[in-house]
C-alpha cells in the first residue's frame, strides 16, 4: 500500500530536491555518471526490494536516465498511468514484445539499460541453476550475457526504506572478465540480491512461487510444495 500511495504521488519528484526522497553515496553517484558518460552502455540489474518502481526515478534525479522491458497491463488505462509515472523523467519503456533488439539500439546509444533479475527463467530461454537462499532456482543470465554481448558495463542497484522513510540507494559495479562465465556474474548479482534481502526481508515485496521449478532429480522434500521437477 505504501508503494502504490509512492508511485500516484511521484509527481512530486518535479518539485521538490531528491534529498527529500533520496539518500545516496555521491562517489556512487559519481562512478555511475562516469560510467554513462563513457558511451559504451550500461546494464542495470535490479531486483524487487523496497519500491523499486521509485528507483530508476532516483537515478533520474542524478542525470542518469535509460530504458527498460516491462509487461503490458491488461487494463490499457492503468496500463498509460503506469508508464507515464514511469517515463516522467525521461525513461524509456519497451514491452517485452519487442524482443531484446530496443535494448541493444539502447546500449549502442550509450543508455543505461534496467533489468529485472529474480524472476523465474525455464532453460530454453536461457536460464540456468543458480543458488538464491540455499536453493538451486532457475534464473536469468540476460544482465551478464547482454554486457558481454555489447561492451556495456554491469552494475547492481536497488533502494531500501529507511525509518525516516527516504530511499537509500545502492550501487555495486561488476567486472565483466573473461575468467568469468556469465553464471559467475548472474550469481553474483543473486548473491548481492539475497544479502539486501536478509538484512530488509520486510522489503523484499515479490510474493510469487520464486522456487517455482526443481532439478530433476532433486529430493522433493528439500523445496517449496509447489515446486516440480524440471
Amino acid at each position: 500500500a505504501l508503494n502504490a500511495t509512492e508511485i500516484l504521488s511521484a509527481h512530486r519528484l518535479h518539485r521538490e530536491s531528491d534529498e527529500s526522497f533520496f539518500v545516496f553515496d555521491e562517489k556512487e553517484v559519481d562512478r555511475f555518471l562516469e560510467l554513462q558518460k563513457a558511451g559504451r552502455g550500461v546494464v542495470a540489474a535490479m531486483f524487487h526490494i523496497g519500491n523499486w518502481e521509485w528507483l530508476g526515478l532516483a537515478w533520474a534525479l542524478k542525470g542518469i536516465v535509460g530504458d527498460a522491458v516491462i509487461q503490458q497491463i491488461k487494463n490499457r488505462k492503468v496500463d498509460a498511468f503506469i508508464r507515464k509515472k514511469r517515463e516522467q523523467l525521461g525513461h524509456r519503456m519497451f514491452y517485452a514484445e519487442q524482443g531484446a533488439r530496443p535494448l541493444f539500439r539502447s546500449l549502442k546509444e550509450g543508455r543505461v539499460v534496467g533489468m529485472l533479475i529474480d524472476l523465474n527463467m525455464p532453460r530454453e530461454r536461457g536460464g540456468d541453476w543458480l543458488q538464491f537462499f540455499g536453493w538451486p532456482v532457475l534464473s536469468t543470465l540476460a544482465a551478464p550475457t547482454l554486457a558481454r554481448r555489447t561492451g556495456a558495463a554491469l552494475v547492481v542497484t536497488y533502494g531500501v526504506r529507511r525509518p525516516d522513510g527516504r530511499y537509500r540507494i545502492f550501487f555495486h559495479e561488476l567486472e565483466v572478465a573473461d575468467s568469468k562465465t556469465d553464471a559467475m556474474l548472474a550469481q553474483e548479482i543473486l548473491n548481492l540480491a539475497e544479502a539486501a534481502i536478509r538484512k530488509t526481508p520486510d522489503q523484499w515485496i515479490w510474493m510469487y512461487k520464486r522456487w517455482k521449478f526443481r532439478p530433476k532429480g532433486s529430493n522433493p522434500e528439500e523445496f517449496p510444495f509447489y515446486a516440480y521437477e524440471v
